[in-house]
């Protein structure tokens, strides 16, 4: 999510394939302790419409790709304000991983040498 949003803003992560994921992002961040983006990931998404079809890529490119340039220009200054966060973010799903490395399936070298701080 965090790279989508890098990359191409809010808008390209509504509209693109992994804009399915968008009711499970408040969650995955609220997980890792990413509390400071949540509120900016749910102000964009009420920018878009809490009532979009998260599931249907039709309908959803459809109505992300029609948005009213004051509803992008919402949106822009949404991705600013997190960007401003972004390099935090891959530094709290690493301790995530870490912390959570024995619900995931890695070889064991994956994680040698490495220690929870």
């Amino acid at each position: 999510m965090y790279k989508e949003i890098y990359n191409g803003g809010f808008w390209q992560y509504f509209s693109n394939s992994t804009g399915s994921d968008v009711p499970f992002a408040c969650e995955a961040l609220t997980a890792i302790g990413a509390t400071d983006a949540i509120p900016i990931i749910e102000a964009a998404i009420s920018v878009v419409g809490r009532d979009v079809p998260w599931h249907d890529y039709s309908k959803r490119t459809e109505i992300t790709y029609y948005l009213p340039q004051e509803k992008r220009r919402r949106l822009y200054d949404l991705d600013r304000r997190f960007n401003a966060l972004i390099h935090d973010l891959p530094v709290l799903l690493y301790y995530y991983l870490l912390k959570h490395r024995n619900e995931f399936k890695a070889p064991a070298e994956f994680w040698e040498g490495v220690d929870i701080q």
